[in-house]
């Protein structure tokens, strides 16, 4: 028997039943910009490729789900803004911040992507979760139980990547791999599970390289390997091990080491740093400050350092020199 007039095919009520993010509980799409404070439990909000194109800004709070579909942002072409805070879990897929990469070049007319997650739980942050032109990246207060490889690659146009106080799991070799960015910061926070080798890989940093007051269980040897960087600091860091270059970075200016406390040094843990040759037959050696830092069990030549490079200076350097160990044949380099 036909359908009276009017109803709906089975088909389309199907169809009609997937909702837009514009019409769930607490949710607004008004002025380019979408809204969602969630307040009913449980409840979970999906961003996928049905979002208005139109959209500037989307601000996500208070969700007990938000799932990031592939690509829902890649055409989004006025987009500039995403903020998504207080979630309890954020389920993000490849591709998620993946945004239109077909005009990359066009810098003046459509501005890169600004990224915000505070306080809320990522399970995962898949490999290619970003891709495109991505100004700038920012996670703060969030637990980041994965980092896969690649999860961080093929983006441009980065001004600044930084993690304030996180909490990581399991980060995988080549995590970041072949990114020209401004700085690189990882302020707080701890790494729970060793870091492995080249977890950071071939990045290129302007200006600074940055790590201040994170706590790392392990650092295997390259665990930081940067192709390039202006200075790098590690500053009010707890590191329990510290393998042999396992900061493997290359500089054009000073290295500054303080406040720091190694539970473990290995054999040239510091031994990976180097300045770049450019400046090195152009300039003199630069200064590697070395300063405030507390030693607790270590091996010959932890604190050997590269003099071709550096000049270092060592100051207020606290060591537990467990009897009858020798002192550390790397403590005045030559």
């Amino acid at each position: 028997m036909p359908a009276p007039a009017g109803a709906m095919s089975s088909d389309q009520a199907e169809t009609d039943t997937v909702t837009s993010i514009c019409d769930e509980p607490g949710c607004a799409c008004t002025a380019g910009r979408i809204t969602c404070f969630c307040q009913q439990p449980n409840q979970r909000v999906v961003v996928s490729s049905l979002i208005p194109p139109t959209t500037s800004i989307i601000q996500l709070e208070n969700c007990a789900v938000v799932e990031m579909e592939r690509n829902a942002l890649r055409h989004v072409r006025a987009l500039v803004q995403i903020h998504i805070s207080n979630v309890a879990e954020l389920r993000l897929n490849e591709g998620s911040f993946s945004w239109e990469e077909s005009f990359i070049q066009e810098v003046y007319t459509y501005p890169g992507l600004h990224i915000n997650l505070t306080a809320s739980t990522i399970p995962t942050l898949p490999t290619y979760v970003f891709r495109g032109r991505i100004d700038s990246i920012l996670f703060d207060h969030a637990q980041i139980q994965r980092i896969e490889s690649y999860a961080f690659t093929n983006i441009v146009g980065t001004e600044k990547i930084e993690f304030k106080h996180c909490t990581f799991g399991r980060v995988d070799t080549q995590a970041f791999k072949k990114l020209f960015l401004d700085k690189l910061t990882f302020t707080g926070g701890a790494f729970t599970e060793a870091v492995p080798s080249k977890a950071v890989l071939d990045l290129e940093i302007r200006s600074e390289f940055k790590i201040d007051g994170a706590a790392f269980t392990k650092l295997h040897s390259s665990a930081f390997k940067i192709a390039r960087t202006k200075t790098f600091y590690l500053k009010n860091c707890r590191v329990n091990d510290t393998y042999g270059e396992a900061f493997h970075i290359k500089t054009t200016g000073p290295v500054f080491v303080l406040n720091n406390d190694f539970a473990f040094l290995r054999t040239g843990a510091f031994n990976g740093l180097r300045v770049d040759d450019a400046v090195l037959a152009r300039y003199e050696a630069q200064e590697f400050i070395f300063e405030n830092n507390t030693i607790g069990h270590y091996e010959l030549d932890a604190l050997a350092f590269n003099t071709s490079s550096f000049e270092p200076h060592l100051d207020r350097v606290k060591v537990d020199l467990p009897a009858p160990a020798p002192i550390p044949s790397g403590w005045c380099p030559t």
